[in-house]
């Protein structure tokens, strides 16, 4: 247990002990959407801008009645169009077919007919902007498999999370209205448009995209001329799908304030009007038959609407399966043999990356600190071996500052000697009034006791920590600790059967782990104690920790460049723009993360006085009027102005750049701009030979790993000790999604790369002349 925790209580099979370990992930996306909202308005204007313009000028514009707004055109006129669009998208057939059931709806009175025209607009509106944002993500996804990598989780969120969770911010940001709740529809309905493109794309036959390339094809005519026709069946079931989605959202719409045909339906609700229940029903599904019919293929004719919409709620999470019959590509069977032996190179190092992480492990149980602790000096009180400064009255000094211990408990093995020290403080100080002690030296009696239960009160004092202590590397430590094991075990691993075991254990793993253990040991180094926390002295282990991840960065290069890998099958020729798009903005993301908080402490009632200007100068006016007894009043006022001109109100943001913080930004900005300029090889721009780009991406992996093992350890060293009224900040999550972003760029080229096979050859028999027996055996 001392491994994960310091407290005795709760333990490990305890539920209270979640407690102690919780991520502050809502601060954090509070903290962002408060940044977002005092400084980004031009931005949010902008986003708004679109919608307000499409239902401004075509639905419904407060004060602005052109002829073409859906919601002030005759009846008649909008069942027309409705017409011509069937007629053109289907046939004539299906377009009569539609306008007849959409004038059904007037037919049910004009308030309906009103709030039926405002719901084909709204639903329009929402099929519109996601087809014209969610087409081209979806292209990128198909011909990119970093963005595929980076935007599946997100279409995971957008899908699994219910619509009332991502429905505060867009109210927060945008009030209420049509454009909120259609905002709120598009994150609900655009994930199955962009997973089907996607899917179309990449299911267009590989002999087809290669024969019309080989034949000169520049790419953006591959795209428009090959790939798009061949996956507009994946593309049209996306939009189906999209529309269906978004017609089941118009409850949640009217909800926020939208309006339409779910506002009858709300209303009917909250007044047990069954009647208005049915007709607001009947106009719902009459809109939404006539949408579907329109954007429906031929294929699922047979089908009614209500299968539809079951199959449309039933594959949120794979539309693929909606597909009438997806295109299977043949894959051509691979005869695989032994990977080829190890050279005496890459023996060579293996074995210095295993000795690196031998010292690393060694390193972590050596002492990281001395007094109190590092990273949680941060956000632990114990740590900080500061005072809180209290107003007393002791002895006839009115005004007098006194220390108070800053954390309320003291340590259990000094308890009963403060309790001691406590009843002669209070013994002394009743000697003053009855025995005529001296006010001097009752106050030079109380302040010798106070500095003692000051120093018994320190729990840390005199103490060491290794490299696993809460006090000492905690997370940090771990992390050396994790990654170092990793490496021992693939070092083994390849020692013994080269090529064989986990994709991490290839050698582009390996110099992932590397990066990884070096960053946690540098990280911690990187970061300067707590400014308050005087007390602390560096140990020797993230030194040596350090010396061991250098060792095992150099034996991982080692290998990776002797390593025989070669591509399982051609690249992709040219430059990957893509992957520079991506390490463009982790770079962003790293100044981002850099000017936002890292640290919020809202410690406020602890008093604490952060500054050591003004430290230094009420000690030296205290060791005064300790000199001087007759001044002690005077001096004790000058105290506690300065007292209270120090103490901090309101929350203490540290941010990534800041000296009295970790100063991660620099960490963070230093490690994007390698990876972006390791993307610029390893995309190819340099030459498009493939091992040189494969060493690259391994390069580029690697440093996304350190940029996401910096954000972590310090979140997770934080959470372990740190007190109720501490969060970590904004920014390491940022950072954390920076690292996430990088690595992942790398996947489609790393993936395709495996350790070279060695064949055994096979001897054909020999042909058997005709007319004769073969001689068996």
């Amino acid at each position: 247990m001392s491994l994960l925790a310091q407290s005795e209580s709760p333990g490990i099979f305890d539920n209270k002990v979640l407690d102690q370990w919780e991520v502050p992930f809502g601060e954090w996306v509070d903290q962002m959407v408060d940044w977002i909202k005092l400084n980004l308005k031009g931005v949010l204007n902008v986003i708004e801008w679109p919608f307000d313009f499409l239902f401004r000028n075509f639905v419904d514009g407060p004060g602005h009645y052109p002829w073409w707004q859906i919601t002030d055109m005759p009846w008649v006129g909008v069942c027309a169009i409705v017409f011509v669009f069937g007629t053109l998208l289907r046939n004539i057939k299906v377009g009569g077919f539609v306008a007849g059931l959409l004038a059904l709806c007037g037919l049910l009175g004009g308030e309906y007919w009103e709030e039926t025209a405002l719901t084909v607009g709204m639903i329009v509106v929402a099929v519109v902007l996601c087809a014209i944002i969610g087409i081209p993500i979806g292209i990128l996804s198909g011909r990119i498999d970093g963005v595929w990598n980076s935007v599946r989780p997100v279409l995971d969120a957008m899908q699994v999370v219910h619509p009332f969770v991502y429905m505060l911010p867009v109210i927060f940001f945008f009030s209420l209205g049509l454009v909120p709740a259609t905002m709120v529809t598009m994150v609900f309905a655009v994930p199955p448009l962009i997973r089907l493109t996607n899917l179309g794309i990449r299911q267009v036959p590989e002999d087809v995209v290669e024969a019309s390339r080989a034949y000169g094809a520049p790419e953006w005519r591959v795209l428009a001329d090959v790939q798009l026709p061949l996956a507009r069946p994946a593309v049209m079931t996306g939009l189906n799908q999209t529309l269906l989605l978004s017609i089941s959202m118009l409850g949640i719409a009217a909800i926020m304030g939208a309006g339409g045909l779910g506002l009858l339906v709300f209303r009917a609700v909250q007044n047990l009007d069954v009647a208005g229940g049915a007709s607001a029903g009947l106009a719902l599904y009459i809109v939404a038959l006539v949408l579907d019919r329109i954007s429906q293929s031929e294929d699922s004719d047979p089908e009614n609407l209500f299968t539809r919409v079951r199959r449309a709620w039933a594959h949120r999470r794979d539309p693929e399966a909606l597909l009438p019959q997806a295109a299977v590509i043949g894959a051509v069977a691979k005869t695989r043999g032994q990977p080829s032996p190890l050279s005496g190179s890459e023996r060579r190092g293996l074995t210095i990356a295993a000795a690196g992480a031998i010292i690393a492990i060694i390193a972590v149980f050596l002492p990281w600190g001395h007094d109190s602790g590092k990273i949680s000096g941060y956000s632990r009180l114990v740590d900080t071996g500061r005072w809180e400064y209290v107003e007393v009255d002791p002895v006839g000094s009115p005004g007098e500052v006194e220390l108070q211990p800053a954390s309320a408990s003291p340590p259990a093995e000094h308890a009963a000697e403060i309790a001691q020290l406590e009843n002669q403080r209070v013994a002394v100080m009743a000697a003053a009034g009855s025995e005529g002690l001296a006010d001097d030296e009752a106050a030079a009696a109380v302040a010798d006791l106070d500095d003692e239960i000051a120093r018994l009160s320190n729990s840390l004092d005199g103490r060491d920590f290794n490299g696993l202590s809460a006090s000492g590397g905690s997370f940090y430590g771990i992390a050396v600790l994790g990654f170092a094991l990793l490496i021992i075990a693939t070092s083994v691993n390849n020692l013994r059967r080269p090529g064989r075991g986990p994709r991490l254990f290839r050698s582009n793993g390996m110099l992932a782990l590397a990066f990884g253990l070096l960053a946690a040991a540098v990280a911690y180094l990187w970061t300067p104690a707590a400014r308050a926390n005087a007390s602390f002295s560096q140990g020797i282990g993230p030194w040596i920790a350090a010396v061991g991840a250098a060792i095992a960065v150099v034996g991982a290069v080692i290998w990776l460049r002797r390593a025989p890998y070669t591509a399982l099958r051609p690249l992709r020729a040219g430059v990957s723009r893509g992957q520079i798009g991506v390490a463009a903005v982790v770079l962003a993301l790293a100044v981002i993360c850099g000017f936002s908080a890292w640290l919020f402490d809202v410690r406020v009632g602890a008093g604490i006085i952060p500054d050591p200007v003004a430290e230094a100068q009420i000690e030296a006016l205290r060791q005064e009027a300790r000199e001087d007894p007759s001044r002690s009043a005077e001096l004790a006022q000058d105290i506690s102005r300065i007292a209270n001109e120090a103490k901090q109100t309101g929350k203490v943001i540290t941010d990534g750049f800041v000296d009295t913080g970790t100063r991660y930004g620099y960490l963070a900005i230093g490690l994007a701009a390698l990876g972006l300029g390791f993307a610029l090889p390893a995309s190819g721009v340099f030459g498009s030979e493939y091992r040189r780009r494969w060493r690259w991406n391994a390069v580029v992996a690697s440093t996304g790993v350190a940029l996401l093992v910096i954000p972590t350890v310090w979140i997770a060293s934080s959470i372990r000790v740190a007190d109720a009224q501490v969060n970590t900040g904004a920014g390491s999550f940022l950072c954390m999604i920076a690292g996430v972003l990088l690595v992942s760029s790398t996947a489609s080229v790393l993936s395709e790369f495996d350790r070279t096979q060695e064949y055994v050859a096979v001897d054909e028999p020999e042909a058997v002349p005709e007319g004769e027996t073969a001689d068996i055996g």
